[in-house]
């Protein structure tokens, strides 16, 4: 449906995608497997898909590709697990029509996809600065008790 109406090329990489993907031989789709640097596939790419259904703790890929200035369309848990507003920071989607569908319109949406990469890029600026990062996990190891004693910590660069 993608590739049909907009003519793009989906990139696959990351490790185990060569293997999960080795029977798939369709036009349009590349799977490259492990990359030592995603630099070049980002400077190439125009959205940024992350259709995971199981995950679990932080969308690091939608983070890094969103630093890139790479627009996202995300499904509903990616979704919920960045905190990021439908429509302003991303595009969420749940069923896969309805994900082609996203893909499609920021694709073609050239408004669309100016406001979320600016909105994302300062989404991203500001929720894991030095500062913000620093002070959420300063928080996470204060909380941690060992035999119902709180622990504390600080971290210094």
């Amino acid at each position: 449906v993608v590739r049909k109406a907009t003519g793009a090329e989906l990139v696959i990489a990351g490790y185990g995608a060569d293997a999960a993907f080795s029977d798939c031989k369709v036009d349009g789709v590349r799977i490259l497997g492990w990359q030592d640097d995603l630099t070049p596939l980002y400077k190439g790419a125009r959205v940024f898909v992350v259709p995971t259904r199981y995950a679990a703790g932080i969308p690091y890929e939608a983070h890094e590709a969103a630093s890139f200035g790479i627009p996202l369309v995300v499904s509903n848990l990616i979704g919920e697990q960045l905190g990021w507003q439908q429509g302003r920071e991303c595009l969420v989607a749940g069923p896969p029509i309805a994900f082609a569908d996203a893909c499609c319109r920021l694709y073609r949406d050239e408004s669309l996809w100016q406001s979320l990469r600016s909105n994302a890029l300062l989404r991203v600026s500001n929720d894991l600065n030095d500062e913000v990062f620093g002070k959420a996990v300063a928080s996470v190891i204060n909380n941690i008790s060992l035999k119902g004693e709180p622990q504390w910590a600080t971290l210094e660069r």
